[in-house]
């Protein structure tokens, strides 16, 4: 038994889109990473984010469709042509380093995330100490008058 050559074409062409989608996935993951490591705001990760989320509703569809075509492959792979089995894991393989790419950079940005959220909180620990410090040695919470001068009442 093998598939219609129409499947087989359907086949292919999802697993190029698939590879398209996913090699953007990694850009925006190294975008992602260089948004983290340079500070350079919320709404642009923010940004990054909505588009990365874009691409994976695609999967998503893409997946979807070609199941009924990817498990038939899997059912008639061996009784398929040597050049069409060879086109068709040319393309998986393709396709499986660019994921491996995308989740080694994925890893890395939840890293970074981490490391920023343990500064981030290292630094408000020592403005609580610093603000303790200050009020132990008898500062005072009231604001400073804007000249700092006092004037002849007191």
């Amino acid at each position: 038994m093998t598939m219609r050559a129409e499947d087989v074409h359907t086949l292919k062409s999802g697993l190029d889109r698939e590879e398209e989608i996913y090699a953007s996935l990694r850009d925006l993951s190294r975008r992602q990473g260089e948004i983290i490591e340079q500070e350079e705001g919320v709404e642009t990760l923010m940004e990054v984010l909505a588009r990365k989320q874009a691409l994976i509703n695609e999967i998503e569809t893409i997946e979807d469709d070609l199941a009924p075509v990817k498990e038939a492959w899997e059912q008639t792979r061996e009784t398929q042509e040597r050049s069409v089995r060879e086109e068709v894991e040319e393309r998986v393989a393709r396709l499986q380093t660019v994921l491996a790419e995308l989740l080694e950079l994925e890893e890395k940005g939840r890293s970074l995330l981490e490391r920023q959220q343990q500064a981030v909180a290292s630094e408000i620990k020592k403005v609580g100490r610093n603000r303790e410090a200050h009020q132990a040695y008898g500062g005072s919470r009231e604001k400073p008058t804007s000249s700092g001068v006092i004037d002849s009442t007191g």
